[in-house]
């Protein structure tokens, strides 16, 4: 097994494998003073903003936010949707 990634047709008409260090998305926050950028898998959103430690134990008090920009929304419909997503999901969604 390669592990390259598959090759993709850029505009150019060439091929070359997708970038894994470029983001996909750039979050808003990361404009935001002392933003540190995450890397890897997590690229595109702050990895923290100054003081993890602190930022960690705000959360707790429930004085911080979690950027979830990057999160897709998923619509589905019908009359059996709730029961479809409650027996795939770990949530309990039955009684939305």
């Amino acid at each position: 097994m390669s592990d390259q990634l598959p090759a993709v047709q850029t505009p150019g008409g060439t091929t070359e494998p997708p970038s894994v260090t470029e983001p996909r998305h750039r979050s808003p926050l990361l404009d935001r003073r002392g933003a540190v950028p995450a890397g890897g898998a997590d690229a595109g959103v702050a990895w923290h903003y100054g003081d993890p430690v602190a930022e960690q134990r705000a959360l707790e008090r429930g004085g911080a936010v979690v950027d979830a920009s990057y999160v897709g929304v998923v619509r589905v419909a019908g009359p059996d949707r709730l029961s479809w997503l409650h027996s795939i999901t770990s949530q309990d969604v039955e009684h939305l």
